[in-house]
């Protein structure tokens, strides 16, 4: 069996290939990588989630009242509220 690296993880090739956070597959030249700062996020314990709420002027304040309450609950149980 070879103690070989695949090419793609290989420290002498020339480019890199990263998955972003969206999925998608960059590659980037080595000489960019060594001069960049990375910013690891599989490593982070939390992620913020921006979400954009779009509602219709005549929406009932009780059922916008409701659906913030929902979204509430489970944030305040979440183990970074809790712990």
């Amino acid at each position: 069996m070879s103690n070989r690296l695949p090419v793609r993880s290989c420290w002498r090739s020339r480019s890199k290939r990263i998955r972003t956070f969206y999925d998608s597959l960059v590659t980037i030249s080595s000489s960019q990588l060594g001069n960049t700062t990375i910013d690891n996020l599989e490593l982070r314990e939390h992620r913020e989630v921006k979400t954009v709420l779009n509602l219709a002027y005549d929406t009932p304040v009780a059922k916008t009242e409701s659906f913030v309450e929902g979204i509430k609950q489970p944030v305040d149980q979440s183990p970074a509220r809790t712990g």
